[in-house]
């Protein structure tokens, strides 16, 4: 599992767990629910985050929490290991220098759990200025920007299947 930091103990998942239970609390906090407010359709299966190719190590664990909490958002479980029959969400990320600006190019490819292409989603972000390692300039905001448009792709097509999400939730 390139791009992901060795795991030694069930910390990250238990922290991811946490941040994507509270996110949803928060999210649900004091709102009052309607019809109109509750998405009709089944429950979106869990998304496996599986790899994330070429993005280093640490920016990679913050983009795997940025997302999983921009998803819960959306009524959309991110989480990271084997879990049953969902799907799984695979990265792959370049940094490019243009000037003194850095940009981010990513693919997300979400496939079923029999390896079927469900969707992919492909964009970039522009990360600023770039001085010495092009990846320093991937800061949290710029990857929550990366996150928030991942998790709302991801919703809208949940949603084409059936789920019920939330997209375009902030």
């Amino acid at each position: 599992m390139s791009g992901f930091p060795s795991r030694r103990s069930n910390g990250p998942i238990v922290v991811s767990s946490a941040v994507l239970l509270a996110s949803f609390l928060v999210a649900c906090g004091g709102a009052k629910l309607t019809d109109s407010a509750i998405p009709s359709g089944k429950t979106a299966p869990p998304i496996t985050l599986v790899e994330m190719k070429g993005m280093p190590a640490d920016k990679a664990q913050m983009l795997t929490e940025l997302v999983a909490e921009a998803a819960g958002k959306r009524d959309v479980a991110i989480v990271q290991g084997a879990f049953g029959e969902g799907y799984r969400l695979d990265g792959s990320f370049t940094v490019s220098v243009e000037g003194k600006t850095a940009t981010i190019g990513y693919q997300w490819t979400l496939a079923d759990a029999t390896g079927h292409l469900v969707h992919s989603i492909s964009g970039s972000e522009s990360a600023g200025a770039a001085k010495g390692n092009p990846w320093a300039a991937a800061a949290p905001e710029v990857l929550g920007r990366i996150a928030e448009g991942t998790a709302n792709n991801l919703a809208y097509r949940l949603s084409e299947l059936g789920y019920a999400t939330r997209a375009g939730s902030n």
